[in-house]
C-alpha cells in the first residue's frame, strides 16, 4: 500500500478511486466515447456486448463505486478502523460495485 506515495506523503486511495470513477462517469455522461471501447470505462465481456449494455454498465458502476467509496471514507473519518482496513474496504467497494453491475447486466441479457 506504500506504492501510492506523493512526495513523501501517502495518497488517499479513496480519492484516487473517486477521481477515476468520476472521470469515467463524466466521459459517459457527455458521450465523449459513445460506443463500447477498450480504453476507458467499465469493461467486461457483458458490458462490451452492445452499446445498450455499455451505457447501462457505465451508469451503474461509476456512481455506485463513488457512493460506496464515499461511505467507506465517511466511516473511516470516524476512526472506526485503521488505515489498512480502510484501504481494503475501498478496494472491496470497487469489487462489490463490479459484482452488482455484472448481476444487473446478467439479468438484462437473460431476458
Amino acid at each position: 500500500f506504500y506504492l501510492l506515495m506523493i512526495r513523501g506523503t501517502h495518497m488517499d486511495i479513496s480519492i484516487l478511486l473517486i477521481v477515476i470513477s468520476a472521470i469515467c462517469f463524466l466521459v459517459n455522461l457527455f458521450h465523449l466515447i459513445p460506443q463500447p471501447n477498450y480504453m476507458i470505462g467499465y469493461r467486461t465481456k457483458r458490458s462490451l456486448q452492445n452499446p445498450e449494455c455499455w451505457n447501462l454498465a457505465q451508469n451503474i458502476f461509476c456512481p455506485l463505486s463513488i457512493l460506496i467509496t464515499l461511505i467507506v471514507m465517511m466511516i473511516y473519518q470516524n476512526n472506526l478502523f485503521n488505515r489498512s482496513i480502510y484501504t481494503i474496504l475501498c478496494l472491496a467497494g470497487y469489487l462489490i460495485a463490479g459484482v452488482i453491475t455484472e448481476y444487473i447486466l446478467y439479468r438484462k441479457i437473460s431476458k
